[in-house]
């Protein structure tokens, strides 16, 4: 009985069409509510793309936004039309094969029952639902991470050209995944409690093919603007993150007295954001650690920012916590599946740390990125499935919890998180 309803073919085309009902509904509402975040930007890019081939904002060219999401905007423009809906359909799309790719991953962990169980989830949960119906770029980046957990973990011929080039696209959407790949590339080579060591060799293949596949854009960065970088959006990052107003997640207002206002030249502003932020860093160490605990609060926090992407809220003045404006119902649907994985997810890689190796440095690599720069939940979520695998092995080993030295790091690591969200939830009961 099992096997007749619980096949691959079944989740996909459950996913699916949970993926056009909430594609329909989804539709109107940012229509009526507007796009929200990093989305105008992207198909204000996109846009120039279209009609005149150059990568720009209205202004002219640009460097601040990288270029493999708005080069994938650019091709659902030409292949299906310009509305924004159509690039949410190619996300849905996306999304189908993604669910695939995750549940080949989940066998190479898991036996064939819990693979399928890995994958019925993925397929339900509302945050992959809520990602595919956003002008966002975690849907696309997704597809190409679990193309790269493939290569990584199956290791087959040519294995680290082709993780290299994938690597490249990853960076080429989110840059800081190449300070994720240095991290992997140290915990793996200097591992000696796992048989998962990767020669010095193969990693600088690695290293290499990231490069090559990465040099187009920065040459033309080089040329246009006469920088060596991916973008000129690191150093405002790093300001936001490190200054005398950071409050640990993204703030940045637009006040005259502002050093990085936006109608200042974005090759200037970089340059100012990475002098003021190294200066107040250096100046100021005695404000670490309260700083660096709320940027670890703001990377554990609860995805209510991917909620209220689809509400408008009179009342809303930022940094108010956005869950005190977003329906409870949704919050709880899109939560608890959420923080229970989460939690488990994050027990299990911590515990089983040889088995999960790569799991965990990139889990403990995308925190430490976010404490250099600045906190927000969101940069962990490409990697939130694979904890989802994490959470199943417990069950499928039956495994039975005890209360010794082995796993003191794991609870540590779940008290964290949990205590982030309990402050979150008390802070959105008192804002009720």
């Amino acid at each position: 009985m099992i096997d007749k309803y619980l096949s691959i073919k079944n989740i996909i085309a459950l996913h699916l069409l949970i993926g056009v009902v909430l594609l329909i509904i989804a539709v109107p509402q940012l229509e009526k509510v507007g796009l929200k975040s990093d989305s105008p930007h992207y198909l204000e890019i996109a846009k120039h793309l279209y009609e005149d081939g150059e990568f720009a904002f209205d202004y002219g060219p640009t460097a601040y936004r990288q270029p493999g999401y708005p080069f994938f905007i650019y091709l659902v423009y030409k292949t299906f039309g310009t509305e924004f809906y159509f690039i949410l359909f190619a996300q849905s799309m996306i999304s189908c094969f993604n669910l695939f790719l995750f549940y080949k991953i989940a066998q190479i962990y898991l036996d064939e029952l819990f693979s399928l169980l890995a994958a019925s989830i993925y397929a339900i949960m509302p945050l992959v639902h809520l990602y595919n119906v956003m002008v966002m770029s975690e849907t696309l980046f997704q597809l190409i991470l679990f193309l790269t957990f493939l290569t990584f973990l199956k290791k087959q011929k040519y294995w680290e050209i082709l993780s290299g080039f994938l690597i490249g696209l990853l960076m080429l959407i989110k840059p800081y995944w190449g300070i994720v790949f240095i991290a992997i590339a140290f915990g793996l080579s200097y591992s000696t409690k796992t048989e998962k060591i990767i020669s010095a060799r193969r990693l600088a293949v690695v290293a290499v093919t990231i490069i090559i596949t990465v040099s187009p854009w920065l040459l033309r960065n080089y040329s246009q603007f006469g920088i060596v970088g991916l973008s000129t959006n690191g150093g405002v990052n790093f300001w936001i993150g490190n200054n005398d107003e950071a409050n640990g997640g993204y703030l940045f207002e637009e006040k005259k007295d502002n050093p990085l206002i936006l109608d200042q030249n974005e090759i200037t502003r970089n340059k100012a954001g990475w002098k003021l932020g190294i200066e107040f860093a250096g100046n100021n160490p005695e404000k670490y650690p309260k700083l660096i605990t709320r940027k670890l609060k703001r990377s554990l926090t609860l995805p209510y920012n991917e909620i209220y992407y689809f509400h408008f809220h009179p009342k809303y003045e930022f940094p108010v916590q956005y869950v005190s404006y977003i329906p409870k119902a949704e919050a709880l649907i899109t939560f608890l599946p959420y923080m229970f994985f989460f939690l488990l997810g994050v027990f299990s890689i911590f515990h089983f740390k040889q088995r999960y190796i790569e799991l965990l440095v990139i889990y403990i690599s995308l925190i430490g990125v976010q404490l250099i720069f600045f906190g927000a939940g969101r940069f962990i979520y490409p990697v939130f499935p694979m904890l989802i695998i994490a959470s199943l092995s417990l069950f499928q080993i039956r495994y039975k919890f005890k209360l010794d030295k082995k796993n003191l790091l794991p609870i540590f690591a779940v008290i964290i998180a949990a205590s982030v969200w309990m402050h979150d939830i008390i802070k959105a009961i008192i804002y009720y």
